[in-house]
């Protein structure tokens, strides 16, 4: 129960901090795009430009994520690749220690807006722009600590983004 509770404030407090920048209303794939075009350049890749084994892994991943959506649970994930070409208004997302080695990229499944990159930065603003629904925003439930938290690794309270404290040597 005080876990819950100090979730809780937590989550208030981030809020309270970011409020103009939560999006209200998901988004869907193509609208997800449309939004990235406001903080990001980006061209869509064959599927093939990734390696087999990455094809698979996201693709296991995707159907994991989506096994429960009552739409696509029997359909294969209809997945997109995207890489955000080295210019300059990508430069954020190319920082050390934001993406994963070579090409920041981002896998989009067309069918629920679902997405996957290696690009911690890409990802809190896909997250961000993909939005919360109203139910969940007004419930401040899970869904709303995991919007907050996903969205907004800079906030100072993030407890995704904080270093973990070490313990003394016993």
């Amino acid at each position: 129960m005080i876990a819950q509770q100090t979730t809780a404030a937590l989550c208030q407090r981030i809020y309270q901090r970011q409020k103009d920048q939560v999006v209200v209303g998901e988004k869907t794939a193509q609208e997800l795009l449309r939004c990235a075009r406001d903080f990001a350049d980006w061209e869509e890749v064959p599927l093939t430009q990734a390696p087999q084994a990455v094809r698979e892994r996201v693709l296991a991943t995707a159907r994991e994520a989506l096994k429960d959506h009552p739409a696509l649970a029997d359909k294969a994930p209809s997945l997109r690749l995207f890489r955000l070409p080295r210019t300059a208004r990508n430069q954020p997302f190319y920082q050390e220690g934001a993406y994963e080695e070579g090409e920041v990229t981002f896998w989009l499944e067309m069918g629920s807006a679902w997405f996957q990159t290696g690009c911690t930065p890409l990802f809190a603003r896909l997250r961000r722009a993909a939005g919360i629904s109203p139910e969940d925003l007004e419930a401040q439930g899970e869904a709303f600590a995991l919007y907050l938290f996903q969205s907004f690794p800079q906030d100072p309270e993030n407890p995704m983004t904080q270093p973990v404290p070490s313990t003394p040597e016993g």
